[in-house]
């Protein structure tokens, strides 16, 4: 692409956040401790950037407030991480008519994700190269290099991490063929009169109130789907998001030839976790005596590392995926317990395939 940000990262507005489970598996725990580090950065960020973007709390509406509070009252987290408000003071805090109870979830909210990753590279000093599509990665040279299609050296260095969504799914041994690529599309509509959302909202989909006061509504969500042109049925659907969210039964009756688009992809894994770390060998080449268990014993490519599947939860997720990722590269301590780690580590496909016989 010849700009950053080209693909889902262009998003004008994407939202941060958690979630209250029943159970406190895996995936709940590395999700409320990546929302919790995101929240932190995107506040802080924002504030030193400049960002548009708005990080007082997401309301999520439910249908049984006391279920809610049984389930709060279970899962032992704090009324600082998130509380349950009845739908009169939830509607009242969100501004619009809504209904229902809702979480109020306060370490969550939404920030420009586009000027977020162009002020993160500005920051870091990177060096951007556009329009160099990459044909092939080899380990040489200083380390490992990226080679265009006409065989001309991109760049080398003595660490490559793969981070570009769908396709790293293609360099990772045991996570061939696993990625699915999600079409989603976002819509985006100027008020009629309506009240609009005074905090962001989600839930099966997420509404929010930009700051020109146009609201943002989606996502659709279409597995293998290819078409870049946005869609009049995906407008609608997204309308209907937005009437379900506020209560206003108005917003359904908006003109989809009046919304403006963002089409974008998620890549997701199949147990909706992303893949974080360095990259496995594949087991044809490992040593004499490697173990496939537990997920951290199974050898690596030196020098070669992956970000990637962060589906519907990149600005949650990223922050703290990042952290641990850099961690890895330079053998800093983890900000994340053992088992976390091997949960997101990219050899898990590889383990998990050796447990069921396959390797």
């Amino acid at each position: 692409a010849p700009e950053p940000a080209a693909g889902a990262s262009g998003l004008t507005a994407g939202i941060y956040r958690a979630a209250v489970h029943r159970g406190d598996n895996p995936h709940a725990r590395f999700n409320r401790s990546a929302a919790l580090w995101a929240a932190t950065c995107h506040a802080r960020w924002s504030a030193q950037g400049g960002i548009a973007g708005q990080h007082g709390g997401l309301l999520h509406p439910t249908e049984d407030a006391e279920a809610m509070r049984r389930m709060l009252a279970t899962s032992g987290l704090p009324v600082s991480f998130a509380e349950v408000l009845a739908a009169p003071a939830a509607a009242a805090l969100a501004g619009v008519p809504m209904g229902q109870p809702a979480w109020l979830q306060h370490r969550a909210g939404w920030i420009d994700a586009a000027a977020l990753v162009r002020w993160l590279l500005a920051q870091s000093g990177a060096r951007w190269s556009g329009n160099s599509p990459v044909a092939r990665v080899a380990a040489g040279g200083a380390g490992w290099q990226a080679w265009g299609a006409q065989g001309q050296l991109l760049a080398e260095a003595p660490v490559l991490v793969l981070a570009h969504a769908g396709a790293a799914a293609a360099w990772v041994p045991g996570a061939q063929g696993l990625m699915q690529q999600r079409r989603g599309q976002i819509s985006i509509v100027t008020p009629r009169g309506q009240p609009v959302p005074r905090l962001p909202m989600a839930r099966a989909g997420h509404a929010l109130t930009l700051p020109d006061g146009r609201v943002l509504c989606g996502s659709t969500s279409h597995p293998d789907d290819n078409e870049i042109q946005p869609r009049e049925a995906d407008h609608r659907a997204n309308l209907q998001t937005l009437s379900r969210l506020t209560g206003d039964a108005t917003w359904s009756a908006a003109e989809p030839a009046d919304c403006a688009a963002f089409v974008g992809w998620r890549s997701t894994l199949p147990d909706r976790l992303p893949m974080v770390g360095p990259v496995p060998m594949h087991p044809a080449n490992w040593p004499a005596g490697a173990r496939a268990h537990p997920v951290r014993l199974v050898p690596r490519q030196p020098g070669l590392f992956v970000l990637a599947g962060l589906g519907s939860r990149g600005l949650t997720w990223t922050p703290l995926a990042a952290h641990c990722l850099a961690a890895s590269i330079v053998g800093a301590p983890q900000p994340l317990e053992a088992d976390l780690l091997d949960a997101i580590d990219p050899a898990r496909f590889i383990s998990r395939q050796a447990a069921r016989g396959g390797a």
